[in-house]
């Protein structure tokens, strides 16, 4: 009769637990779907509500059952712990009426290139999108001219502080652009870029990281 009773009892229980397991399985593992975007705050309010929910619905009787779902919602909840850890504030990024003034260029991050015809150039990146694609930032460069044959590579739009850029397209024609105006010049563009100097504001987006 013992025997008996013991074989019923874990029959009972696996049947019950296999119930658990069609009935609210799918509900948890629909929490999970959530939790991605949550911050810690909201990861506690649905760990106690997950909680709550399942001592109301009879999962505490079972001491390895307990185990089993603190197990459970751990894996399907540590997504929001690492994405909660891994989250930085983003903020916007300015440039000052000192800035634009050059002051900008004494920063640290500032990137100063000699080129292969001798003419200096610094440059400032003070956004970088998180893909890649996108930046904006302060250009500063001495007399030089270029000859684009290939393909400009990305789409910019400049607006100059000072100085002034002269652009001949591969079609002959001409236009130039002073201090107080801006230009966007579209990544298919080809032609001559000669200029005697200039500061410029820049924002590009490029398909290619």
């Amino acid at each position: 009769e013992d025997t008996r009773f013991i074989v019923r009892k874990h029959r009972k229980k696996a049947t019950f637990l296999t119930q658990i397991s069609s009935e609210h399985y799918s509900f948890i593992t629909s929490l999970s779907t959530y939790t991605h975007s949550f911050d810690l705050f909201h990861f506690k309010s649905l760990l106690l509500f997950l909680y709550l929910y399942l001592l109301n619905k009879g999962l505490a009787m079972y001491s390895k059952c307990r185990l089993t779902i603190v197990f459970l919602c751990a894996g399907l909840l540590s997504p929001a712990i690492a994405d909660t850890q891994n989250l930085k504030t983003v903020l916007p990024a300015k440039i000052s009426k000192d800035d634009a003034t050059g002051m900008i260029f004494h920063r640290e991050d500032m990137t100063a290139t000699t080129h292969p015809d001798g003419h200096q150039t610094e440059d400032v990146t003070t956004m970088l999108s998180s893909d890649g694609k996108f930046s904006s930032g302060m250009y500063r460069s001495g007399k030089t001219r270029l000859e684009i044959s290939r393909p400009y590579g990305v789409n910019e739009f400049m607006y100059f502080l000072n100085g002034s850029v002269t652009l001949t397209s591969s079609d002959g024609s001409v236009m130039t652009v002073h201090a107080g105006e801006a230009v966007t010049i579209p990544k298919e563009w080809t032609g001559i870029w000669d200029t005697d100097g200039y500061e410029k504001i820049w924002v590009i987006y490029s398909s290619d990281e």
